[in-house]
């Protein structure tokens, strides 16, 4: 380090304004920006890891210690709050106990460094409109008309992964009534089309009756009581300070487990008063879908869930086998594929009775061309996620551009990016490729996945569903993998060509044909998906005929 410099760390987005201010010091990011000479700074990624598995040990510990209250309270109200806040508890402890190490690397490296946060910009007056807009939203789906559901009903989350009901469901949307539901309350979310919710039995509706009633009230008052009584009463146990912490973050959590706690009682009081016999799902233990089968139990109404994405061993809103008393679970989970079984049964506290694998209700049957067509370029497809650690989301992004932009002027590649349904602003993406200086890219978001699958080379992914259906096509799958965790199990099927940094990145795609392995990609498909015949919906409505019969 050269005298006089301080070294400084910048904890969040790098730019000429945040830098600005330390123009005479030496400059460190979790990313490296030649453009704005900010060095890179990274912890250990063994040490991060064994930080994450501590971290998730002492979690469960947490509850597994303390899970009588919990338990108490889902048996007087019906829920278990420790399940609605366990996949975000998870996530934010990780990245805390991260970033306390990483300070400690960092001073350590540079005794004299500073570490700086720049400040965010809140739009308090923008938040207060959007708050407006959902009340106005809840009332006037309100006044939609009442429908009373009987038999078998799908719950579709409107909103949510922007799937329609036909493409989540597939042909299970013909035979059963739907309700539609969206994320009450979430300001961050943006509001659906009206149109979409208000001429089907919507959450909204339910909601704004149940909040209508004196006799919720009541009962809110009393959830609330037992809420301040629960945490009074782990506060007077031993607990260490790690565990106050995770007390601390329950407890600022109260307004939003009253939310969810109204949320529960809307749907408990409509299955009451509906001839509704069960309920099929995606993306089941979110918790504004989680309380939904809080409602479903507490009224008998029988839970099926329909695997929506790839399901691995720390996949927080599937892992629950660590627990001495996991949440309550689906009747049957229907899953794309065995592998998947596997998991559920090792990692997830599921039993077997509870898992049955039928395929995915999205996939078709797929007809290929023997016909190669001459192409001018290659076509690469990335298949972009809303990864939770920014850091590493924002480093993928940022070295595939640099591997394209180093290849521009060697080989010929086309690069397409397809965003995850969540992620909804490309100006993200094009930030990014201002930052390093390339352009030679394109953002498709409202292709069919079965095009972009017939006219791409070369997938580019994390860990996202997409390669799994991309197997299929037998192209080669390059996983972005720099924690070594083969989240999904790409790497080990043998389908996915591990890329631990930027320089194996660009290395393979200097290569001039990237090979597949024909053998493992058809044992993944037969594990992975049981079937691509297109009669996955045909096999869940046997299954829940047959297990509705028995339970007579």
């Amino acid at each position: 380090m050269k005298r006089n410099l301080r070294a400084i760390f910048i904890d969040g987005e790098v730019n000429d304004e945040t830098i600005a201010a330390f123009k005479h010091d030496l400059i460190f990011s979790s990313e490296e920006n030649e453009k704005l000479a900010v060095s890179l700074f990274q912890i250990d990624k063994s040490k991060e890891e064994l930080s994450k598995a501590k971290t998730i040990e002492q979690i469960v510990g947490f509850y597994n210690k303390l899970d009588s209250h919990f338990l108490r309270l889902e048996a007087n109200f019906g829920i278990n709050i420790w399940f609605l806040e366990h996949f975000r508890i998870n996530f934010q402890f990780i990245e805390k106990q991260k970033k306390a190490i990483f300070e400690k690397d960092f001073l350590t490296t540079y005794p004299t460094g500073k570490i700086v946060k720049p400040k965010q910009k809140k739009s308090k007056l923008k938040l207060f409109f959007r708050a407006l807009n959902e009340l106005l939203f809840i009332v006037l789906n309100a006044f939609s008309r009442e429908k009373f559901l009987i038999g078998n009903v799908l719950i579709h989350n409107e909103g949510g992964t922007n799937f329609s009901a036909q493409e989540l469901f597939g042909d299970l949307s013909k035979n059963y009534p739907i309700i539609k539901i969206r994320s009450l309350l979430d300001l961050k979310r943006p509001l659906p089309k009206r149109s979409k919710l208000s001429t089907f039995q919507n959450s909204d509706k339910l909601f704004f009756r149940t909040v209508c009633s004196p006799k919720t009230w009541v009962q809110l008052n009393a959830f609330n009581t037992s809420l301040r009584s629960i945490f009074s009463e782990i506060e007077k146990t031993p607990i260490t300070h790690f565990e106050q912490e995770i007390l601390n973050h329950l407890k600022s959590k109260r307004t939003y487990f009253s939310i969810m706690f109204l949320r529960f009682l809307s749907f408990k009081n409509y299955f009451e008063r509906s001839g509704i016999e069960s309920i099929v799902l995606s993306d089941e233990n979110s918790p504004q879908q989680k309380v939904i089968m809080y409602a479903a139990k507490k009224t008998s109404v029988k839970i099926f869930a329909i695997q929506h994405g790839a399901i691995y061993e720390n996949h927080f809103a599937y892992t629950f086998g660590k627990y001495n008393h996991p949440p309550v679970l689906p009747d049957i989970t229907f899953t794309w594929g065995e592998y998947y079984n596997e998991v559920l049964l090792r990692y997830g506290g599921y039993k077997e009775s509870e898992v049955k694998a039928v395929g995915s209700l999205r996939k078709t049957p797929i007809t290929r061309s023997n016909k190669e067509e001459a192409k001018e370029y290659t076509q690469v497809l990335f298949a972009t996620q809303p990864i939770p650690n920014e850091t590493l989301r924002k480093q993928y992004l940022r070295d595939v551009f640099l591997c394209f932009k180093e290849l521009d002027d060697v080989l010929n590649y086309k690069l397409v990016l397809r965003p995850h349904p969540n992620e909804k602003d490309d100006s993200y993406f094009h930030k990014v490729s201002e930052e390093v200086g390339f352009r030679n890219y394109t953002v498709e978001r409202n292709v069919r996945i079965e095009d972009h699958f017939d006219s791409s080379d070369i997938l580019i992914t994390a860990y996202s569903t997409v390669g799994a259906e991309f197997v299929e096509y037998f192209k080669p799958i390059v996983v972005l993998d720099y924690l070594n965790e083969d989240m999904v199990g790409y790497i080990k099927e043998g389908i996915g060509i591990q890329i631990n940094n930027r320089v194996e990145l660009i290395s393979r795609f200097k290569q001039n044909k990237l090979e597949v392995n024909r053998s493992a990609y058809e044992r993944f498909i037969t594990r992975f998906f049981h079937a691509t015949d297109g009669n996955a919906a045909k096999r869940v409505m046997q299954h829940i005929a047959v297990f509705l019969s028995e339970d007579k």
